[in-house]
């Protein structure tokens, strides 16, 4: 069976938050004012508390509403990521990635973001395969909805293990790098869980079952 490495994105491959980083070209490019700043800040300060689920801030975030069209997007986001996105790939995690890749490793990018940023990011990389979270789209424009499973959590597992069975690799022997507790789930799947540039409540876990935790 072939072995895999699998990546998260925010905080991991990149040093800062995508969604940050989106949030912070609205603000500069004038598409949101202010007071949206705060209100979309209070979103993400409920959904790290866990008073709202992650597809309600995610569509909040990316401000989506039903009828708007993808190709638009899709573009702005590409330029996007050019300027505000690559300068953010941290030198570890490439350093990491070709480790992997010369050992033969599987290499995919594993995020709970949208497509519109791990696409471009995966492809920055030489990495193939992606697994992440997508919008859905009927006739060339957006419903409003996620497209289940939702790349996050449980469903982040359940998108690995499909991905794994479609190409014979062995989750028992690959490795998984993440920051965040929410990636727990996917963590405890793997055989190799390495904790990266960690939160406080993750950083503990990690000590208490001795996983090794990096800075990237």
């Amino acid at each position: 069976m072939t072995i895999a490495a699998f990546f998260d994105m925010d905080r991991t491959i990149l040093n800062d938050s995508s969604g940050r980083l989106y949030l912070r070209y609205l603000m500069q490019t004038g598409r949101i004012r202010a007071r949206e700043w705060l209100r979309i800040s209070r979103w993400f300060l409920w959904y790290a508390l866990g008073f709202m689920d992650f597809p309600r801030a995610m569509m909040r975030m990316l401000m989506m509403s039903p009828g708007q069209e993808e190709e638009p997007l899709q573009e702005e986001t590409d330029a996007w990521f050019e300027e505000w996105v690559a300068p953010h790939i941290a030198e570890a995690a490439v350093r990491r990635i070709e480790e992997h890749r010369a050992q033969g490793h599987r290499l995919v990018v594993l995020s709970a973001a949208t497509v519109y940023v791990v696409r471009p990011l995966a492809e920055r990389l030489n990495i193939p395969d992606y697994l992440c979270t997508y919008l859905e789209v009927k006739d060339g424009r957006f419903t409003g909805r996620l497209v289940e499973p939702v790349c996050y959590g449980p469903g982040k597992v359940l998108l690995a293990e499909q991905f794994a069975a479609r190409n014979d690799i062995d989750l028992g022997q690959s490795t998984f790098y993440s920051d965040g507790y929410e990636d727990l789930p996917m963590l405890e799947r793997v055989g190799h869980p390495v904790v990266v540039n960690p939160d406080r409540r993750l950083r503990r876990l990690a000590e208490r079952r001795g996983w090794p935790i990096e800075n990237w």
